[in-house]
């Protein structure tokens, strides 16, 4: 056999295993083998490596330790948010303990299984408040429906059901209402977050919030607007109480 033969014949081969690959007919095995030896899954949270065996997207570890039960007081979960004074605000984690990293997965790479990292001890939280306060009902903070199809679902939503399953509180997902498109709170800051969502909530269903004494939940709690905007609309609509649980609380 010739030379160029014996090249052509090796140029070949090597070209077929490399359109195997792309064309995912490559063992998945060893794709996925080769992909986790050189590029390493990596827990958003303490940074260490996520063994192969292991739990998906956040470590065993982590998880654990969102997993822990509340340790001291009530107050020791109240937020305080000094323009709504009038507002009672509790919070169950630090957004930097972890839960803003889970929050951030479900809500924008749509890992909606991590629900189940967060939902026992928030709801934990939610059964003390509603023993507390005697509340009977469990509302999440609401979205436009048209962020809600831009982004296919209302991560408050998603969390409201999952604490409502776990401490047997009734959950009414769609008793209020945006009515208006507002920019994400997140990229503003001060008197222009009062602003944005000043006369953006509406009660859908008045006669399901009258006299009821409600636990209002939203993801992440900074300056309280928007919750607190929330509690307004529910408070002229006929709400004999309302108590705001954020699942994390961030600094302003």
């Amino acid at each position: 056999m010739t030379t160029s033969v014996v090249f052509h014949t090796y140029k070949t081969n090597v070209n077929s295993h490399k359109s195997s690959f792309r064309a995912g007919r490559f063992p998945e095995f060893i794709r996925n083998g080769l992909i986790s030896f050189f590029f390493p899954a990596v827990c958003p949270i303490c940074k260490g490596e996520l063994p192969p065996e292991g739990p998906p997207w956040i470590c065993a570890a982590c998880r654990a330790d969102l997993a822990k039960p509340m340790d001291g007081e009530l107050d020791d979960y109240r937020r305080d948010c000094d323009k709504f004074p009038l507002v009672t605000f509790y919070t169950r984690f630090d957004y930097d303990e972890g839960a803003g990293e889970v929050i951030r997965q479900i809500k924008y790479r749509e890992r909606r299984a991590l629900l189940g990292i967060i939902a026992p001890s928030v709801a934990e939280l939610a059964g003390v408040l509603a023993e507390r306060y005697n509340l009977d009902m469990l509302l999440p903070v609401p979205l436009h429906r048209r962020k809600e199809r831009e982004r296919g679902f209302n991560q408050s939503a998603l969390i409201a059901e999952s604490v409502a399953a776990e401490s047997g509180i009734s959950c009414q997902v769609r008793a209020m209402g945006r009515a208006k498109y507002t920019k994400q709170q997140t990229r503003l800051k001060g008197d222009r977050r009062l602003a944005n969502v000043s006369g953006a909530f509406v009660v859908r269903d008045a006669a399901a919030v009258t006299g009821r004494r409600i636990l209002l939940l939203d993801d992440v709690i900074t300056t309280g607007a928007t919750a607190a905007h929330c509690v307004y609309a529910l408070w002229a609509a006929g709400a004999e109480m309302v108590v705001v649980l954020g699942v994390a609380g961030a600094d302003r």
